[in-house]
């Protein structure tokens, strides 16, 4: 779910980009926050945070939270970690396998 929503930023409204920081910041948050919270923290209407989930793919809220909170059970927000250059070789290693993982979780699940 944070890979999709990372991927989707640049076809987001302005509004649904709000709602998108948050939950790439705050991920474990957004998971036992209600919309109204979500709505009130990224200065939106909760229509907007539905209007949100459904263009990421989720049928509402619920869905949506149910589906983040999977990707969180599985270490979703650790693999989506973007590599830099100047990472450290362990670091480095510990994302490209922590991405196989959750890839072979995945499919597994799938």
């Amino acid at each position: 779910m944070l890979g999709r929503i990372r991927g989707m930023m640049d076809g987001l409204r302005p509004s649904e980009r709000k709602i998108a920081e948050i939950v790439l910041k705050r991920p474990h948050a957004v998971v036992t926050a209600s919309v109204a919270e979500v709505a009130r923290e990224a200065d939106v209407s909760q229509p907007t945070v539905v209007r949100f989930c459904r263009s990421i793919g989720c049928s509402g809220y619920q869905d949506f939270k149910l589906r983040l909170a999977q990707d969180l059970a599985t270490g979703t927000p650790f693999v989506d970690a973007d590599l830099m250059p100047d990472d450290p070789v362990a670091e480095v290693a510990a994302k490209v396998i922590g991405r196989a993982i959750s890839a072979f979780s995945r499919m597994r699940n799938q």
